[in-house]
């Protein structure tokens, strides 16, 4: 499978660059490029938290299968984690999912009990848990509960799990 090729035209003020090959390249090429220009985005990118989804993926495959159809299933090395840490990976593959397209990153009550053949009521003490600790958002949609990741719980996964 080739790699795609992209190409990018970059104007700022009186200086232009054109870049062009894979996707990765061209990314570092221009970073490499704004950073010799505007040395500001330099002191800036290393305050900016940006999530790094293929490591994230990395991390998650040791203890997730996703099925062709999206079923998400925990494999048995994830027997060994906690209930909350099995309820962030979970909903860190939802945010990956939703980052390439195949779901939203937010899930239900029952949808994550189901996953986790737990009781509603179990499920619930542990999102609670992890909403007061700050890795998790509660969220309405209608008349619907859901949870996502936070951005502090996907830096809890990559640092922790």
């Amino acid at each position: 499978m080739s790699n795609p090729i992209i190409k990018v035209d970059i104007k700022y003020r009186d200086l232009e660059v054109s870049l062009e090959g894979e996707v990765d390249e061209v990314y570092r090429q221009v970073i490499k490029w704004f950073n010799k220009i505007l040395p500001a985005i330099d002191i800036a990118e290393k305050l900016i938290l940006d999530i790094d989804f293929e490591r994230l993926a990395s991390k998650l495959e040791k203890y997730i299968n996703i099925s062709r159809d999206g079923e998400i299933v925990l494999k048995p090395l994830s027997d060994k984690l906690s209930l909350h840490n099995k309820l962030l990976l979970i909903l860190a593959m939802f945010k990956l999912l939703e980052f390439i397209g195949k779901r939203p990153s937010s899930a239900t009550l029952s949808e994550l009990s189901h996953l986790l053949n737990a009781s509603a009521k179990t499920i619930s003490s542990r999102l609670s848990e992890l909403k007061s600790m700050g890795y998790i958002e509660r969220i309405r949609e209608n008349k619907n509960v859901k949870y996502k990741i936070s951005l502090r719980g996907l830096l809890y996964i990559e640092d922790k799990i």
